[in-house]
Protein backbone atom coordinates (compact mmCIF):
# COMPACT_ATOMS: atom_id res chain seq x y z
CA UNK A 1 0.00 0.00 0.00
CA UNK A 2 1.57 3.23 -1.21
CA UNK A 3 -0.76 5.71 0.56
CA UNK A 4 -4.49 6.19 1.07
CA UNK A 5 -6.24 4.33 -1.73
CA UNK A 6 -3.03 4.03 -3.79
CA UNK A 7 -1.24 0.71 -4.26
CA UNK A 8 2.10 -0.06 -5.91
CA UNK A 9 3.26 -3.15 -7.78
CA UNK A 10 7.07 -3.26 -7.91
CA UNK A 11 8.76 -5.43 -10.52
CA UNK A 12 12.38 -6.12 -9.55
CA UNK A 13 13.26 -8.51 -12.38
CA UNK A 14 11.98 -9.68 -15.73
CA UNK A 15 9.88 -12.47 -14.24
CA UNK A 16 6.65 -10.74 -15.33
CA UNK A 17 5.56 -9.14 -18.56
CA UNK A 18 4.27 -5.82 -17.23
CA UNK A 19 1.99 -5.35 -20.25
CA UNK A 20 0.12 -8.53 -19.34
CA UNK A 21 -0.23 -7.33 -15.73
CA UNK A 22 -1.52 -3.93 -16.82
CA UNK A 23 -3.96 -5.53 -19.26
CA UNK A 24 -5.23 -7.87 -16.51
CA UNK A 25 -5.80 -4.93 -14.15
CA UNK A 26 -7.57 -2.91 -16.82
CA UNK A 27 -9.92 -5.78 -17.65
CA UNK A 28 -10.71 -6.46 -13.98
CA UNK A 29 -11.63 -2.84 -13.28
CA UNK A 30 -14.03 -2.86 -16.21
CA UNK A 31 -16.06 -5.47 -14.32
CA UNK A 32 -18.17 -5.08 -11.19
CA UNK A 33 -17.59 -6.37 -7.67
CA UNK A 34 -20.54 -8.15 -6.06
CA UNK A 35 -21.28 -6.57 -2.68
CA UNK A 36 -24.33 -8.07 -0.96
CA UNK A 37 -27.05 -7.65 -3.60
CA UNK A 38 -25.32 -4.81 -5.45
CA UNK A 39 -22.78 -4.56 -8.23
CA UNK A 40 -20.07 -1.99 -7.51
CA UNK A 41 -17.84 -0.47 -10.16
CA UNK A 42 -14.56 1.15 -9.07
CA UNK A 43 -12.63 3.68 -11.12
CA UNK A 44 -8.92 2.94 -11.33
CA UNK A 45 -6.04 5.19 -12.21
CA UNK A 46 -3.18 3.01 -13.45
CA UNK A 47 0.30 4.50 -13.79
CA UNK A 48 3.27 2.62 -15.23
CA UNK A 49 6.75 4.05 -14.61
CA UNK A 50 9.91 2.67 -16.14
CA UNK A 51 12.22 3.27 -13.16
CA UNK A 52 15.41 2.29 -14.99
CA UNK A 53 14.93 4.98 -17.65
CA UNK A 54 12.84 7.73 -16.13
CA UNK A 55 13.85 8.36 -12.51
CA UNK A 56 17.17 8.86 -10.72
CA UNK A 57 16.14 8.27 -7.10
CA UNK A 58 13.19 7.52 -4.83
CA UNK A 59 12.32 11.23 -4.37
CA UNK A 60 12.01 11.71 -8.12
CA UNK A 61 9.93 8.53 -8.29
CA UNK A 62 7.46 9.77 -5.68
CA UNK A 63 7.16 13.13 -7.45
CA UNK A 64 6.58 11.42 -10.78
CA UNK A 65 3.92 9.10 -9.34
CA UNK A 66 1.97 12.01 -7.85
CA UNK A 67 2.34 14.11 -10.99
CA UNK A 68 1.17 11.35 -13.35
CA UNK A 69 -1.80 10.51 -11.11
CA UNK A 70 -2.93 14.14 -11.23
CA UNK A 71 -2.34 14.27 -14.98
CA UNK A 72 -4.35 11.10 -15.45
CA UNK A 73 -7.22 12.56 -13.42
CA UNK A 74 -7.11 15.69 -15.56
CA UNK A 75 -7.53 13.42 -18.60
CA UNK A 76 -10.76 12.04 -17.07
CA UNK A 77 -9.22 8.85 -15.78
CA UNK A 78 -7.76 7.48 -18.95
CA UNK A 79 -7.16 4.02 -17.56
CA UNK A 80 -3.39 3.57 -17.97
CA UNK A 81 -0.68 6.21 -18.29
CA UNK A 82 2.85 5.19 -19.23
CA UNK A 83 5.79 7.38 -18.24
CA UNK A 84 7.86 8.75 -21.09
CA UNK A 85 10.59 11.29 -21.74
CA UNK A 86 7.99 14.05 -22.16
CA UNK A 87 6.47 13.44 -18.72
CA UNK A 88 9.96 13.69 -17.18
CA UNK A 89 10.54 17.02 -18.91
CA UNK A 90 7.14 18.30 -17.75
CA UNK A 91 7.86 17.30 -14.15
CA UNK A 92 11.29 18.92 -14.26
CA UNK A 93 9.78 22.14 -15.58
CA UNK A 94 7.10 22.15 -12.87
CA UNK A 95 9.73 21.64 -10.17
CA UNK A 96 11.91 24.45 -11.57
CA UNK A 97 8.99 26.89 -11.66
CA UNK A 98 7.82 25.94 -8.16
CA UNK A 99 11.31 26.43 -6.73
CA UNK A 100 11.79 29.73 -8.54
CA UNK A 101 8.42 30.93 -7.27
CA UNK A 102 9.74 30.75 -3.68
CA UNK A 103 12.76 32.82 -4.67
CA UNK A 104 10.62 35.30 -6.62
CA UNK A 105 8.34 35.91 -3.65
CA UNK A 106 11.19 36.39 -1.19
CA UNK A 107 13.24 38.61 -3.55
CA UNK A 108 10.36 40.51 -5.20
CA UNK A 109 11.05 39.16 -8.70
CA UNK A 110 7.43 39.05 -9.87
CA UNK A 111 6.03 41.84 -11.99
CA UNK A 112 2.52 43.15 -12.65
CA UNK A 113 1.07 44.34 -15.96
CA UNK A 114 -1.96 46.60 -15.67
CA UNK A 115 -4.30 46.08 -18.62
CA UNK A 116 -6.54 49.12 -19.22
CA UNK A 117 -10.31 48.66 -19.36
CA UNK A 118 -12.35 50.96 -21.62
CA UNK A 119 -15.48 52.59 -20.20
CA UNK A 120 -18.03 52.93 -23.03
CA UNK A 121 -20.05 55.65 -21.27
CA UNK A 122 -17.12 57.86 -20.26
CA UNK A 123 -15.21 56.93 -23.46
CA UNK A 124 -12.08 56.73 -21.35
CA UNK A 125 -9.79 54.28 -19.55
CA UNK A 126 -10.69 54.60 -15.88
CA UNK A 127 -9.87 51.14 -14.56
CA UNK A 128 -7.51 48.25 -15.21
CA UNK A 129 -6.79 44.65 -14.27
CA UNK A 130 -3.61 43.60 -12.48
CA UNK A 131 -2.02 40.65 -14.29
CA UNK A 132 0.91 38.89 -12.64
CA UNK A 133 4.01 38.08 -14.69
CA UNK A 134 7.10 35.98 -13.96
CA UNK A 135 10.20 35.52 -16.08
CA UNK A 136 12.38 32.52 -15.28
CA UNK A 137 16.12 32.93 -15.98
CA UNK A 138 16.27 29.85 -18.21
CA UNK A 139 12.64 28.94 -18.99
CA UNK A 140 11.66 32.48 -20.02
CA UNK A 141 8.21 33.99 -19.44
CA UNK A 142 5.86 31.75 -17.45
CA UNK A 143 2.22 31.92 -18.52
CA UNK A 144 -0.31 32.65 -15.75
CA UNK A 145 -2.18 29.56 -16.97
CA UNK A 146 0.83 27.54 -15.84
CA UNK A 147 1.89 29.69 -12.90
CA UNK A 148 -1.41 29.98 -11.00
CA UNK A 149 -2.21 26.21 -10.78
CA UNK A 150 1.36 25.57 -9.56
CA UNK A 151 0.99 28.33 -6.98
CA UNK A 152 -2.22 26.66 -5.78
CA UNK A 153 -0.65 23.19 -5.63
CA UNK A 154 2.46 24.43 -3.80
CA UNK A 155 0.42 26.38 -1.24
CA UNK A 156 1.76 29.78 -2.32
CA UNK A 157 -1.37 31.17 -3.96
CA UNK A 158 -2.45 33.14 -0.86
CA UNK A 159 0.94 34.79 -0.53
CA UNK A 160 0.95 35.52 -4.25
CA UNK A 161 -2.53 37.04 -4.20
CA UNK A 162 -1.62 39.34 -1.32
CA UNK A 163 1.57 40.39 -3.13
CA UNK A 164 -0.48 41.43 -6.20
CA UNK A 165 -2.96 43.27 -3.98
CA UNK A 166 -0.14 45.23 -2.31
CA UNK A 167 1.45 46.05 -5.68
CA UNK A 168 -1.94 47.27 -6.97
CA UNK A 169 -2.48 49.52 -3.95
CA UNK A 170 1.01 50.94 -4.46
CA UNK A 171 0.23 51.55 -8.14
CA UNK A 172 -2.98 53.41 -7.24
CA UNK A 173 -1.05 55.55 -4.79
CA UNK A 174 1.50 56.42 -7.48
CA UNK A 175 -1.30 57.34 -9.89
CA UNK A 176 -2.83 59.56 -7.21
CA UNK A 177 0.45 61.43 -6.80
CA UNK A 178 0.65 61.95 -10.59
CA UNK A 179 -3.00 63.09 -10.82
CA UNK A 180 -3.89 60.12 -13.05
CA UNK A 181 -7.58 59.24 -12.67
CA UNK A 182 -7.93 55.53 -12.00
CA UNK A 183 -11.24 54.53 -10.42
CA UNK A 184 -10.59 50.82 -9.91
CA UNK A 185 -7.83 48.23 -10.15
CA UNK A 186 -9.11 44.66 -10.21
CA UNK A 187 -7.08 41.84 -8.67
CA UNK A 188 -7.68 38.12 -9.22
CA UNK A 189 -8.20 36.03 -6.09
CA UNK A 190 -8.17 32.23 -6.19
CA UNK A 191 -11.04 30.33 -4.58
CA UNK A 192 -8.37 29.00 -2.18
CA UNK A 193 -7.62 32.56 -1.13
CA UNK A 194 -11.30 33.38 -0.71
CA UNK A 195 -11.53 30.43 1.71
CA UNK A 196 -8.42 31.39 3.68
CA UNK A 197 -9.06 31.84 7.41
CA UNK A 198 -6.72 34.87 7.59
CA UNK A 199 -8.15 36.61 4.53
CA UNK A 200 -9.98 39.45 6.31
CA UNK A 201 -7.08 40.17 8.66
CA UNK A 202 -4.47 40.18 5.88
CA UNK A 203 -6.54 42.39 3.57
CA UNK A 204 -7.30 44.91 6.32
CA UNK A 205 -3.60 45.07 7.16
CA UNK A 206 -2.73 45.99 3.57
CA UNK A 207 -5.58 48.48 3.15
CA UNK A 208 -4.52 50.31 6.32
CA UNK A 209 -1.18 51.10 4.66
CA UNK A 210 -2.90 52.88 1.73
CA UNK A 211 -5.95 54.63 3.27
CA UNK A 212 -6.52 57.14 0.45
CA UNK A 213 -6.98 54.44 -2.22
CA UNK A 214 -8.45 51.59 -0.15
CA UNK A 215 -11.86 51.90 -1.87
CA UNK A 216 -10.42 51.48 -5.36
CA UNK A 217 -9.81 47.72 -5.39
CA UNK A 218 -12.08 45.14 -7.03
CA UNK A 219 -11.55 41.45 -6.41
CA UNK A 220 -12.12 39.18 -9.40
CA UNK A 221 -13.47 35.74 -8.56
CA UNK A 222 -14.49 32.90 -10.86
CA UNK A 223 -17.50 30.62 -10.94
CA UNK A 224 -15.45 27.92 -9.18
CA UNK A 225 -16.60 29.45 -5.87
CA UNK A 226 -19.93 27.67 -6.42
CA UNK A 227 -18.26 24.28 -5.91
CA UNK A 228 -16.16 25.40 -2.93
CA UNK A 229 -17.16 26.28 0.63
CA UNK A 230 -19.82 28.65 -0.66
CA UNK A 231 -21.00 29.88 2.75
CA UNK A 232 -17.49 30.78 3.89
CA UNK A 233 -16.73 32.58 0.62
CA UNK A 234 -19.98 34.50 0.84
CA UNK A 235 -19.22 35.46 4.46
CA UNK A 236 -15.77 36.72 3.45
CA UNK A 237 -17.20 38.65 0.51
CA UNK A 238 -19.70 40.44 2.74
CA UNK A 239 -16.97 41.35 5.24
CA UNK A 240 -14.64 42.56 2.48
CA UNK A 241 -17.37 44.65 0.88
CA UNK A 242 -17.81 46.40 4.23
CA UNK A 243 -14.06 47.15 4.10
CA UNK A 244 -14.46 48.88 0.73
CA UNK A 245 -13.75 46.11 -1.76
CA UNK A 246 -15.84 45.61 -4.89
CA UNK A 247 -16.35 42.20 -6.49
CA UNK A 248 -16.30 41.21 -10.16
CA UNK A 249 -17.34 37.79 -11.45
CA UNK A 250 -14.70 36.80 -14.00
CA UNK A 251 -15.17 34.55 -17.06
CA UNK A 252 -18.95 34.35 -16.73
CA UNK A 253 -20.34 31.66 -19.02
CA UNK A 254 -17.54 29.12 -18.68
CA UNK A 255 -18.32 27.45 -15.36
CA UNK A 256 -20.93 26.40 -12.88
CA UNK A 257 -23.03 29.43 -12.11
CA UNK A 258 -26.63 30.16 -12.94
CA UNK A 259 -28.14 33.64 -13.09
CA UNK A 260 -29.83 32.98 -9.74
CA UNK A 261 -26.51 32.02 -8.13
CA UNK A 262 -24.92 35.20 -9.46
CA UNK A 263 -27.72 37.35 -8.03
CA UNK A 264 -27.04 36.00 -4.52
CA UNK A 265 -23.49 37.35 -4.46
CA UNK A 266 -22.52 40.93 -3.50
CA UNK A 267 -21.15 41.66 -6.98
CA UNK A 268 -20.55 44.96 -8.74
CA UNK A 269 -19.80 43.78 -12.27
CA UNK A 270 -20.05 40.68 -14.48
CA UNK A 271 -17.22 39.95 -16.92
CA UNK A 272 -18.65 38.06 -19.90
CA UNK A 273 -16.11 35.50 -21.11
CA UNK A 274 -14.83 36.00 -24.64
CA UNK A 275 -16.08 32.55 -25.71
CA UNK A 276 -19.63 33.70 -24.98
CA UNK A 277 -19.00 36.97 -26.83
CA UNK A 278 -17.62 35.19 -29.90
CA UNK A 279 -20.48 32.67 -29.93
CA UNK A 280 -23.03 35.50 -29.76
CA UNK A 281 -21.36 37.30 -32.67
CA UNK A 282 -21.45 34.12 -34.77
CA UNK A 283 -25.03 33.10 -33.91
CA UNK A 284 -28.00 35.50 -33.95
CA UNK A 285 -30.01 33.31 -31.54
CA UNK A 286 -27.17 33.30 -29.01
CA UNK A 287 -26.80 37.05 -29.51
CA UNK A 288 -30.41 37.59 -28.44
CA UNK A 289 -29.91 35.40 -25.38
CA UNK A 290 -26.76 37.29 -24.38
CA UNK A 291 -28.52 40.61 -24.96
CA UNK A 292 -31.32 39.55 -22.61
CA UNK A 293 -28.79 38.37 -20.05
CA UNK A 294 -26.90 41.68 -20.14
CA UNK A 295 -30.18 43.56 -19.73
CA UNK A 296 -31.13 41.43 -16.71
CA UNK A 297 -27.78 42.14 -15.06
CA UNK A 298 -28.12 45.88 -15.67
CA UNK A 299 -31.65 45.95 -14.24
CA UNK A 300 -30.23 44.28 -11.13
CA UNK A 301 -27.69 47.07 -10.75
CA UNK A 302 -24.72 45.13 -12.08
CA UNK A 303 -22.22 46.45 -14.60
CA UNK A 304 -21.34 44.30 -17.63
CA UNK A 305 -17.88 43.96 -19.16
CA UNK A 306 -17.01 42.21 -22.43
CA UNK A 307 -13.71 40.32 -22.33
CA UNK A 308 -11.41 39.43 -25.21
CA UNK A 309 -12.44 42.11 -27.73
CA UNK A 310 -9.57 42.01 -30.20
CA UNK A 311 -10.83 43.53 -33.49
CA UNK A 312 -12.88 46.53 -34.61
CA UNK A 313 -15.38 44.13 -36.17
CA UNK A 314 -15.97 42.50 -32.78
CA UNK A 315 -16.37 45.91 -31.19
CA UNK A 316 -19.01 46.93 -33.74
CA UNK A 317 -20.82 43.62 -33.33
CA UNK A 318 -21.36 44.03 -29.58
CA UNK A 319 -22.43 47.69 -29.61
CA UNK A 320 -26.15 46.78 -29.42
CA UNK A 321 -25.49 44.86 -26.20
CA UNK A 322 -24.90 48.21 -24.43
CA UNK A 323 -21.84 46.87 -22.63
CA UNK A 324 -20.51 49.14 -19.85
CA UNK A 325 -16.82 48.23 -20.17
CA UNK A 326 -14.60 46.51 -22.71
CA UNK A 327 -11.29 44.72 -22.16
CA UNK A 328 -9.08 43.21 -24.83
CA UNK A 329 -6.14 43.50 -27.19
CA UNK A 330 -8.02 45.96 -29.41
CA UNK A 331 -7.39 48.59 -26.73
CA UNK A 332 -4.31 47.29 -24.91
Amino acid sequence: RYSGDKFALIFTDEQYDFKVVVYTLEERFKQAWDVNDSKIFIEANIIYIDVSHHVKDVFELVSLIDYLIEKNKANNYRLTYFSNDQSILELSRRNQITEYMKKALSEDLFDVAFQPIYNTQLKAFRQCEALIRLKHPTLGSISPFELIPLAEESGRIVELGLWVLKRSLKFLKECEKLNISIDVVSVNFSVIQMNDTNLIRDCESLLSQYPSVRNKIAIEITESIFISDYERVLHNMVKMKEMGFRFYLDDFGTGYSSVMNVMKLPLTLIKIDKSLIYEAIANSHHYKLLSGLCEAFRESGLGVLAEGVETKEQLLSIQDLRIDCIQGFLFA
